[in-house]
């Protein structure tokens, strides 16, 4: 179930003892429940000139959003990248083979693949914030 960034609050209120008084979406009148295949299902339906609806974001707003992801994954695969061009120095440095130093990259790499695996249907079970 998405909120509006209005209601986000910090892990302080989200922890157990205090979930029966976290804050509820402000616009609850655009969550509409829908049964299917006898699952309830909830989903967002905004308004035509609702602000949070991010169709009526400013340029600016859809511009910045859209370079923070993509800065984002350019710096999380320049970092694995980054220490292949210098396997010799970590080598030399903390005196193992070329072999282990190159288990961090092998690792990292892997993360990429088994993370989304992993991760992906933990968020959709369990939702974005316990994860």
């Amino acid at each position: 179930m998405a909120t509006p960034s209005s209601s986000f609050v910090d892990s302080q209120t989200l922890s157990p003892q205090n979930e029966d008084k976290r804050p509820q979406p402000s616009v609850s009148e655009n969550i509409e429940s829908v049964n299917i295949d006898g699952v309830r299902h909830q989903h967002v339906v905004f308004s035509q000139d609702d602000p949070e609806n991010p169709k009526n974001w400013p340029k600016s707003r859809k511009w910045y959003c859209t370079m923070v992801i993509a800065l984002t994954c350019f710096v999380v695969a320049f970092s694995s990248a980054v220490i292949t061009a210098d396997v010799k120095g970590v080598v030399d440095e903390f005196a193992v083979s070329e072999e282990v130093a190159l288990v961090s990259i092998s690792i990292f790499v892997v993360g990429f693949g088994i993370g989304p695996m992993v991760f992906s249907p933990l968020s959709e079970i369990f939702g974005r914030r316990i994860i």
